[in-house]
Order: C-alpha cells, then sequence, then structure tokens
C-alpha cells in the first residue's frame, strides 16, 4: 500500500462524528504507511477541557497511537487567524512531503486548508479529498468559491460521505468518474453491550422508564428542541419516558431553557458526554432530527446496538436510516412528524424491535469497520498503482 499523508482539523482527542470518521479511517490502514498532520485543540469553547492551549490531551492520545502524528496550531476565530492557519498547515504539509516522501496526500475536508492541493499535484504528489456535504455549501467569497472548486477539480479522487453528497459534487461540476461514495464505519467491537444495563439504568436513576435518546452535539441544527417540544404531547400517552440529551455544545443553555418553557423538566436527562455505549444500550429508541446531516453516523452506531432510529428526512441522513428498515424518517424542523414517529414506535414494541433488528444486520452488511481498508484500496490505491488519473 502507499504511505499515506492524512491532514486533518477535526481529530482526537476532539470528540465528534467526524473526528470519529477520520480516526477510524486511520486505523483502518497499515500503521506504518500512516503519517497524519492534525490541530494541537479546537476553537470550540464549549469544549474548555480542550482547547487551542491545552496540549496534553492530545499528546497523551498521540502517544497511544500506533501510527505518527504531527500537531500545530490552527484557529479560525477571525479570517486572519484562519489565514495563517493555512499558511503555517500547508508549509508543514510541504515540510513533510520531503521528510516523509508519501505516495498520496488525503484531505479530511476540501477547504480551506487543502487549498494548497494544486501545488501539490504540481509538485507530482496526488491527492484525494474527503468531502461530507454541507461544507461544499457553505457560501463563500468569490476568490474562495474559486480556490475551493480549483482544489476539487485538480483532486485524484473525490470520496463522498453519501449519495446526497456525491450528487452536490456532481453539482458542482466535478466529474463523477473520479468520485466515489464511501460512508463512515464503525468498529463494532467499540460497542459491543458494557454489561448489566438494568443496573446501569438504575444507577442512572432510569430504571422503571421508557429511554428515548439523542447523541449529539448541543447544537440546535441537531434538532433536541424538535423532541423536546414533542414530549408534552408524547407524554400524555406514555407518561414513563423519559428523554435523555447526550453530549455537550454551544446550545446547551438554549435547550435547558426549551425544557423548562415546554415544562418537561422532569422528562428530561442532560448527562454530558460519558457512558455513551451504555446510553446506547439503555434506550429503547434513538433520535435525531437534524435539520442537515451529510450523513450521521450516530444512527449507524445506534443500530449497531440495535435500536430503532429516527432522522429526517434531508441531506445524506437517508443514507443512514432506511425509512421501514431500520428506522423512520421524518419531515426536516417537524414537531408534529417527530411527534408522531415517537408514538408509533413507542406504542408498538415489535416494531422498534424489528427497526432494531434490521438495523444491526445492516450494519454487520455495510458498515463494519473492515470495509474502509478495503473500499479506499478499490477507489484510491489500485487507480493510484496503475497510474491512472
Amino acid at each position: 500500500m502507499p504511505k499515506v499523508l492524512v491532514v486533518v482539523t477535526d481529530f482526537p482527542p476532539l470528540t465528534g462524528g467526524l473526528s470519529r470518521v477520520l480516526y477510524d479511517i486511520c486505523r483502518a490502514l497499515p500503521p506504518e504507511d500512516v503519517v497524519v498532520l492534525a490541530p494541537w485543540g479546537c476553537n470550540y469553547t464549549f469544549l474548555p477541557g480542550y482547547d487551542l492551549e491545552s496540549r496534553r490531551p492530545a499528546r497523551e492520545f498521540d502517544a497511544q497511537q500506533r501510527f505518527r502524528i504531527h500537531r500545530a496550531p490552527y484557529s479560525q476565530k477571525t479570517p486572519l487567524w484562519t489565514f495563517l492557519s493555512v499558511i503555517r498547515f500547508s508549509v508543514i504539509i510541504l515540510w513533510l512531503l520531503a521528510r516523509e516522501r508519501p505516495t498520496l496526500v488525503y484531505f479530511a475536508q476540501p477547504f480551506p486548508y487543502a487549498v494548497s492541493g494544486p501545488l501539490i499535484r504540481l509538485l507530482g504528489v496526488p491527492y484525494v479529498l474527503h468531502t461530507h456535504g454541507t461544507e461544499l455549501l457553505r457560501p463563500r467569497r468569490a476568490l474562495a468559491d474559486i480556490m475551493r472548486r480549483a482544489t476539487l477539480r485538480w483532486a485524484f479522487r473525490v470520496i463522498a460521505t453519501s449519495q446526497w453528497t456525491r450528487k452536490t459534487l456532481t453539482g458542482m461540476g466535478i466529474d463523477s468518474t473520479k468520485t466515489a461514495v464511501i460512508r463512515p464505519k464503525v468498529d463494532l467491537s467499540q460497542f459491543q453491550c458494557p454489561g448489566d444495563i438494568e443496573a446501569f439504568k438504575g444507577k442512572e436513576d432510569l430504571a422503571g422508564k421508557r429511554i428515548i435518546l439523542t447523541v449529539a452535539r448541543l447544537d440546535m441544527r441537531k434538532g433536541q428542541h424538535l423532541v423536546i417540544r414533542a414530549l408534552p404531547e408524547v407524554l400524555r400517552e406514555h407518561p414513563d419516558v423519559v428523554y435523555v440529551i447526550a453530549g455537550t455544545g454551544p446550545d446547551q443553555q438554549l435547550l435547558q431553557d426549551e425544557v423548562k418553557r415546554c415544562g418537561v423538566s422532569d422528562h428530561v436527562y442532560f448527562p454530558g458526554n460519558r457512558d455513551i455505549v451504555a446510553f446506547y444500550y439503555a434506550c429503547d429508541l434513538f433520535i435525531m432530527p437534524s435539520l442537515g446531516e451529510s450523513f450521521g453516523i450516530v444512527y449507524i452506531e445506534a443500530s449497531a446496538c440495535g435500536k430503532a432510529v429516527v432522522g429526517s428526512n434531508v441531506g445524506g441522513i437517508p443514507d443512514a436510516v432506511q425509512d421501514g428498515v431500520s428506522g423512520l424518517l421524518v419531515e426536516p424542523n417537524s414537531v408534529d412528524s417527530v411527534t408522531s414517529a415517537l408514538k408509533k414506535l413507542l406504542a408498538d414494541p415489535e416494531l422498534c424491535a424489528r427497526l432494531g433488528r434490521q438495523g444491526y444486520e445492516r450494519v454487520t452488511r455495510e458498515f463494519t469497520f473492515n470495509k474502509y481498508a478495503s473500499e479506499l484500496q478499490e477507489f484510491v490505491f489500485e487507480p493510484l498503482q496503475v497510474g491512472h488519473s
């Protein structure tokens, strides 16, 4: 396999779906053939324990990995900071090209730090772009948009997270023959039942409750507020329901205010970012009625734990949630649609169990961790080795 330099801006110990996806890709490849360039921290003020200044978590994480990781400061606090960070990363990439001699550069996002891609291609090193969807549609100034399109067109291959992302690329004029869908995967070994779930529910004061779960950044875009607004109607028929909102994020106070406004404080629980797998197994069903996702790895994680899932019929979510097979799709930004789906599943435990079982079977067929390597081999490494462009 060729040696790969992977350039990322979201990477553990930073939590989140994108970080997990990128980390899993690196873990799926032979460690001796992977070198990672990642930031020291992030700009998210809602993660006070891990930011641009606190480097200890990153050092501790890096020391445990089998592949090598280089870190550099990266900030998007202002346009000037972003520009300087992109320049810094570009210089480091050139240094790593000379030092590591990679056969391929793998950019985990197409903008902004991948703007060095065309220069890398001129130097004789091909690069791959991993696109997720929403970053392709984000409005940019004219020059920035030109640069974004140039990085896409000069890429050796462009990976799309979902069919929706691939259609978005085609709509931007990107040659469909050099695009392919490689959807996020899960390591099933990380989603084994962690122990006595009834004891866990008792410890969390959830014994005897029916649990609706969301695992996501606490951001209104993820749609937790829609579930909160649906709860009063749901509770009329199912008074034993508790809504567990796992995660951290900038909108936690807004969501807590919404809980009070709807009068459901006794039925909503914010545990933070802990015991996620245990909560997956403890819940009766999973929901994230996001206003837009390029895919949504949490749906697959919930399916890996045998749970029925509910997602919005928007963006790349239908790639993750097969309506009527692994879960239900609801209308985006619709409290009524969320309410209807929750009531339907809570009223029919057999349907919930069937969707969860079918979702798990789908994960074992299509989303297992080892498929990353085979799909990258087929779409990227084999064409690279035979000299296709």
